[in-house]
């Protein structure tokens, strides 16, 4: 047995409810689990070894969190071989990778979570605009190495960007992007946040958790799933980023003629909404 057939990685983007999939999967608490392992801010005592490798919402690692894997595969291996080979965990999720899936394929048993962009903003944490406008920095810095599509696409939409909510819906768009394409290279199951959260019994919860691979998710987990969930309110009541959450008027139709003219998947595409002055006040 191979480390990677008994290791797991759920991999995701920020405030896409990495925390609630991975505590239904595994329990409470479990002790082969830790939480972001590779991202230098949550895993603190181990921070020199991943910088250096991995990005976060740190400014000395923003650039990493959108390079390719091909531009740092030395830097990553030796932070993997330091850290996590060290270690005897067997669970992690990852939500700054989706540059990295043709690297952790080979390391973990890897499962993707899609959660469509209406369920994530607009965001009730001041820190959800920060990671996201992060990622929009970073993927701005490392344009010149992703495919042509890709840099057309994204060049498309940055005459439209102007406001920090425009930032954050790229981001989104364009990582993800990117994190289904190579899951669909390499064979890695999506499961779909929406299928979690409005399945109406455990059987079709259960039909969703098929998807993983074996040994991920532990007895219970759709139990788990059924008592847990909470409807998502988007904007969340009261919330004052729900009232400021500004999308430039021409934004969303940029942004879907880029993805559009590139291929992008259509779970992407059939997420946005026909135009941004579509959105009541309340939920632009």
């Amino acid at each position: 047995m191979t480390a990677r057939d008994n290791q797991f990685m759920l991999l995701s983007l920020p405030s896409c409810g990495t925390d609630w999939v991975m505590s239904c999967l595994l329990g409470e608490k479990s002790p082969d689990y830790f939480r972001e392992f590779f991202n230098p801010l949550a895993n603190f005592q181990r921070y020199a070894t991943l910088a250096r490798a991995f990005g976060c919402e740190l400014p000395q690692t923003i650039g990493l969190i959108a390079r390719p894997v091909n531009m740092r595969r030395e830097a990553v291996d030796a932070a993997y071989n330091i850290t996590w080979r060290a270690e005897n965990f067997l669970f992690t999720k990852e939500n700054y990778s989706a540059f990295l899936v043709p690297y952790w394929q080979g390391k973990f048993q890897c499962v993707a979570l899609y959660r469509p962009r209406n369920l994530t903003f607009p965001p009730n944490r001041l820190r959800v605009v920060n990671w996201y406008s992060c990622m929009f920095t970073s993927l701005n810095m490392n344009l010149a190495s992703y495919p042509g599509m890709f840099q057309l696409a994204f060049h498309r939409q940055m005459v439209a960007v102007h406001t920090l909510a425009d930032r954050c819906e790229a981001a989104h768009a364009f990582c993800f992007w990117r994190l289904l394409e190579d899951c669909e290279d390499f064979n890695i199951p999506v499961i779909n946040y929406r299928s979690l959260l409005e399945a109406p019994n455990e059987r079709r919860i259960s039909m969703e958790l098929l998807r993983l691979p074996g040994g991920f998710a532990q007895p219970g987990a759709e139990t788990r799933v059924l008592e847990t969930r909470t409807p998502i309110d988007r904007p969340v009541p009261g919330s004052p980023l729900g009232d400021h959450w500004r999308v430039s008027p021409d934004f969303f139709d940029r942004l879907r003629e880029g993805l559009t003219a590139a291929r992008a998947p259509e779970r992407i595409l059939n997420d946005l909404p026909e135009r941004a002055d579509a959105l009541t006040p309340e939920r632009r």
